[in-house]
């Protein structure tokens, strides 16, 4: 193997390892729902991923509409995933 090709795979690596390592999750990026919490909100869909007080998790239109669920303490953008088997 000449030492480009050598290069080229430490590289590839390195990089492969800092994205396994940099990753975040849903709970790194979680809003806080205000109070009062709202009684009507829009009907725009951009999903989140609420975070009810049970510790449980279920998807939302927007976020008002998840903050509107008395059981809801947080939110995260976008769709709720599963990771690791448990869903967020």
């Amino acid at each position: 193997m000449t030492a480009g090709y050598k290069s080229f795979w430490l590289i590839w690596l390195i990089l492969l390892m800092a994205g396994c390592a940099s990753g975040t999750t849903p709970k790194d990026n979680l809003t806080q729902c205000n109070e009062p919490r709202s009684q009507a909100c829009t009907m725009d869909y951009n999903p989140v991923c609420g975070l009810r007080e049970d510790d449980t998790v279920g998807p939302y239109s927007n976020a008002c509409t998840a903050c509107s669920d008395p059981n809801v303490t947080a939110w995260a953008p976008g769709e709720c995933q599963k990771t690791g088997g448990r869903q967020w």
